[in-house]
């Protein structure tokens, strides 16, 4: 069955999203992705990143899950904190 005679003329000349496209290409194995912005899922330090977040949301969870009209700095000294690098 034909559709487009049900659109909208400005519907009918749209276009994709160029990011989409980009994403079905990406998640092709023969591809070796140089894009920013989509790392390989295998190297994100879950373990690491689990405990750090398990601190901050210990230490100070308002904080932590405030956003907004908060300081950088404030932030920086918590996650320094929580990695032991204060």
């Amino acid at each position: 069955m034909e559709y487009t005679k049900f659109m909208a003329d400005r519907v009918k000349t749209m276009k994709g999203s160029a990011i989409r496209e980009m994403f079905k290409r990406m998640a092709d194995p023969e591809i070796i992705s140089l894009a920013g912005g989509n790392p390989a899922s295998e190297l994100f330090p879950g373990d690491e990143l689990s405990k750090i977040a398990g601190k901050i949301l210990m230490t100070n969870p308002t904080l932590a899950l405030q956003y907004g009209t908060r300081r950088l700095s404030e932030n920086e000294r918590l996650c320094k904190k929580a990695c032991g690098k204060s």
